[in-house]
This record gives structure tokens, C-alpha cells and sequence, in this order.
């Protein structure tokens, strides 16, 4: 199960590690309450989730040189999603949280298959499908060419198995 760090204000992304990870953007539910992780365990939103936290876009990277950080600089910067570009021109006030490790990437379909209305509609691309060829690609890699062979011929004659 991954752990969220405590939340930061998007303008501090140099906190960020340059790691493989998963981050979340949102804002403020409460302007009355504080940003804090909760640093309990939950099924759905894993440990450190900020009560607080209203998610406008989830994102990872695998790179190792850029990482987690390099993407919040980018976002930060209004490159990348359009979404958050537009928030951070209208000087919205965004926080981060984010999850390190090179598995990371698997928990953003997921995550964005268990939200409710209002969260995460910054995320327009399906996510689900990303996901899929990503762990198809993967997998690939993986085999031997024969593998590889035997696998894209499987439904050669066109029956299906």
C-alpha cells in the first residue's frame, strides 16, 4: 500500500523527489481547516490522505532523472495538463501530495476508478486504457521472441479460443 507525504503548496514542488511516483493536485475543501495528511489507513485512499483535499488531477512519472518533481515544476508552469494550467493563471491555491516508487503507476487507474462526482475532472484522458497498454508493454518486453509468437498467433485461424 503506498503513503501519501503531507501536503505542500503546488509553488513548493522542489520539495518534490526527483523519483518515480504518483501525485494528486487539488485544492481546498475548507479554507477554514488545515491541509494536513490524516496519517491513517484507508482502503480506497491509502494512508496520509488529506481530509482536506479536494483532487482536480492525478498524474505519475516513471522516470528516474525527472520524477514526481519535474512534473509538478511543469504543472506548475501551466505545461502539461490544461486543466491545471488554467488554476494556476487564476492564481488558484493548489497543494500536492505525492507517493514514491517505481510501482506507483499502477494506483492511478485504480484511484480514478473510485472517484465521486467533483474530484478529479482535470483528468480528461481515460486513464484506464493508458494503464493497460502500459502493463501490455510491459509484459512484452518481458517475454522471448517465441513467447512473443506464440502469444500474436494464439487467435491466428480466427475461432477465438
Amino acid at each position: 500500500m503506498i503513503e501519501w507525504t503531507e501536503p505542500l503548496e503546488l509553488i513548493n514542488y522542489s520539495c518534490a523527489k526527483r523519483q518515480p511516483g504518483i501525485y494528486i493536485i487539488g485544492g481546498v475543501i475548507d479554507q477554514s481547516l488545515p491541509m494536513v495528511g490524516c496519517g491513517e489507513e484507508d482502503p480506497y485512499l491509502f494512508k496520509n490522505w488529506p481530509d482536506n483535499l479536494i483532487p482536480y488531477y492525478i498524474g505519475i512519472s516513471e522516470t528516474k532523472n525527472v520524477g514526481v518533481r519535474g512534473r509538478l515544476s511543469a504543472h506548475s508552469r501551466c505545461k502539461g495538463n490544461k486543466g491545471i494550467a488554467k488554476r494556476v493563471i487564476e492564481n488558484e491555491h493548489l497543494y500536492f501530495i505525492a507517493a514514491y516508487g517505481n510501482n506507483c503507476s499502477q494506483y492511478e487507474a485504480v484511484v480514478l476508478c473510485l472517484k465521486n462526482a467533483c474530484q478529479f475532472e482535470d483528468n480528461v484522458r481515460c486513464e484506464i486504457d493508458r494503464d493497460a497498454k502500459r502493463r501490455y508493454r510491459k509484459v512484452r518486453a518481458e517475454m522471448t521472441q517465441s513467447e512473443r509468437d506464440h502469444y500474436d498467433n494464439l487467435d491466428y485461424d480466427g475461432r477465438g479460443l
